[in-house]
């Protein structure tokens, strides 16, 4: 046999933790007798009662409005103490609060309440003359909502209400009156005391679930506004006719009758652009969530031309002129921006092209009306972007790259930030590469070594990437280059803040700053699928996670031709003071839309 052998340290030990654990039950037990004593719960007819609210001085237990409480059997469950006297297990009368005391387990009594509750609720509603669908007939806590027939004259109506549990108050039954506005009353509840207050609503309108009947952003009514459901949240989309700022509208809601709107303060500033949500109870009683997506500019086409009356590749914004170029040679030609109509051809006096391709497919222009042209270099090392300081200037060759590693430097896109007479940052995007040079002009001067740059992926064709106004951010895309298809909101190390992936691509992009706010145009080619592109305006201006969702205009092009190489471009343009886009793939329409 096992002798356990215990020192004196054990057993001091040991002594320690019976003491501590005899001081914890004593410290415990003193901890409860403090506590107060309350009515907790009690057994109504045999039953626990559930959702009881207790404190120190009360405890209110509820049933169901028009519950007869006029003789329940309770029995009390107290904590901390006792009942003192009560006749526990008895049938009484709840209609009115009952006094009970109790003593704590200290011994101090205190006096307490006990309030068995049941609202009223609604037995009768009779219209004198008219039969109410129980469908257009709503009843929540406080009102009471019906659909008449149409054409009801609402001035003289006899209305009879009786209710359970309660008695009307400044309410007469059957008494001809006025319900073209809301009727206020009460009921005073079975305690005699407590009071209900109630609306009846009666009108010709459709009643029932949360709606919304008219929208005013800055105090005008919106162009037209469509509503679908999606699981538990209703879908707002909002047509508008012009561009204005959505990240601070004046929201106006018209509901249906008898909606309250639950979250929002009608004509208090809201950004649209963040696609706030609008809590909405309906008649009915139910809260709606009311999501409103990015309002869109309903577009509106100012011209189009197909490829046989405008042959071009690419084009740009001068001013109130566009330049195109066909990739076909170096053919540029000068068009209005307000018809389309031809204006002239380039003067293309001085332009070397030894050593080059002798083909440009990419135009860009700068805030100044200075005009870049690049060749395509499809055999050299060389690349060459010339300058035209207007539309009716001579050429002069502004930019040479050469890189003796490759057997040919091929350009994607070109695009301008800024003014090349002041300050302008230009990116050259590089075909079948990663490589975007970003060139830089300091007061009218070029430096003519570029930084080099590494997109987030190798393009097959064409790319473009240029830096927003006012930012060091960069908007660009890629096409033809497998995954590779995408438009993208990069940081000025080109790591991406946000991306979106687009069916066949984007050749290129275009930024603006207008009334304070970054708008980004493209080409989302064969984004319909079937060869139908989409062109979009984006308002970035928060250069965000969330940027490139905020699309501001959407057009679904019609037109259903292969775009052979995909060259798109986008720009926009002021015409007659208002601002205007232009869109263009190869092979496709060249088409103008005012956003004003």
């Amino acid at each position: 046999m096992k002798t356990t052998k215990f020192g004196l340290k054990s057993l001091w030990v040991l002594g320690l933790a019976t003491l501590a654990g005899f001081s914890s039950c004593t410290k415990n037990e003193e901890t409860r007798a403090w506590e107060p004593v309350k009515i907790a719960s009690a057994y109504i007819n045999g039953a626990i009662a559930s959702n009881v609210t207790s404190d120190e001085s009360e405890a209110i237990i509820p049933f169901a409005a028009g519950t007869d409480i006029s003789n329940m059997k309770v029995k009390l469950v107290v904590v901390n103490g006792k009942a003192v006297d009560f006749p526990d297990d008895t049938y009484m009368d709840c209609r009115k609060p009952i006094a009970v005391k109790l003593q704590s387990n200290t011994g101090k009594t205190v006096d307490y309440t006990l309030k068995v509750t049941s609202a009223p609720k609604l037995t009768d509603f009779i219209i004198e003359g008219l039969s109410i669908s129980e469908e257009k007939t709503f009843i929540t806590a406080d009102k009471i909502v019906a659909q008449v027939p149409v054409g009801t004259d609402l001035t003289k109506l006899k209305v009879t209400l009786n209710f359970l549990n309660g008695t009307l108050v400044g309410f007469q039954n059957g008494v001809e009156k006025d319900y073209t506005n809301p009727v206020s009353f009460s009921v005073l509840g079975v305690d005699e005391t407590t009071s209900y207050p109630y609306q009846l609503m009666l009108t010709d309108q459709e009643v029932g679930p949360a709606a919304i009947t008219d929208l005013k952003f800055n105090d005008e009514s919106v162009a037209s506004f469509t509503t679908s459901t999606v699981g538990d949240k209703t879908y707002v989309r909002t047509n508008i006719s012009a561009f204005t700022d959505l990240s601070k509208v004046k929201l106006n809601i018209t509901t249906g009758y008898g909606n309250t709107i639950e979250n929002f303060v009608n004509g208090s500033e809201i950004n649209l652009l963040n696609s706030p949500e609008i809590d909405i109870t309906g008649t009915n009683g139910i809260l709606t969530k009311f999501v409103f997506n990015v309002p869109q500019i309903i577009p509106n086409l100012l011209w189009s031309k197909d490829k046989t009356a405008i042959l071009r590749t690419a084009f740009a914004v001068v001013g109130d002129k566009f330049v195109t170029c066909t990739g076909s040679g170096i053919v540029l030609n000068v068009y209005n921006t307000a018809d389309a109509s031809l204006v002239k051809s380039l003067d293309q006096t001085g332009i070397d092209k030894t050593g080059i391709s002798g083909i440009v497919r990419k135009v860009t222009s700068d805030t100044a009306g200075n005009l870049l042209v690049m060749d395509m270099a499809h055999t050299s090392k060389t690349l060459v972007v010339w300058r035209w300081k207007s539309v009716d200037a001579t050429p002069t060759t502004y930019i040479k790259y050469t890189d003796e590693s490759v057997a040919n430097v091929r350009s994607a896109g070109i695009n301008i930030t800024g003014s090349l007479d002041g300050d302008a940052v230009i990116m050259i995007a590089l075909s079948k590469t990663t490589r975007v040079l970003k060139y830089t002009v300091k007061g009218g001067v070029l430096n003519s070594t570029p930084e080099i740059l590494e997109a987030p992926e190798t393009n097959s064709f064409f790319a473009a990437y240029e830096q927003l106004p006012s930012s060091t951010n960069v908007i660009g895309g890629s096409m033809n280059g497998g995954t590779a298809y995408y438009i993208g909101l990069l940081n000025k190390t080109f790591s991406t803040i946000t991306r979106k992936t687009v069916m066949a691509g984007v050749s290129d992009v275009r930024a603006i700053k207008y009334k304070g706010r970054t708008l980004v145009a493209y080409v989302a080619v064969n984004a319909q699928g079937g060869n139908k592109d989409k062109y979009k305006v984006c308002d970035v201006t928060d250069e965000n996670e969330n940027s490139l969702d905020k699309e501001i205009f959407v057009y679904n092009a019609t037109m259903a031709v292969s775009p052979g190489n995909g060259t798109t471009d986008a720009d926009f343009a002021m015409i007659n003071g208002k601002l205007h886009v232009i869109f263009t793939v190869e092979g496709k329409y060249i088409e103008c839309f005012s956003l004003e």
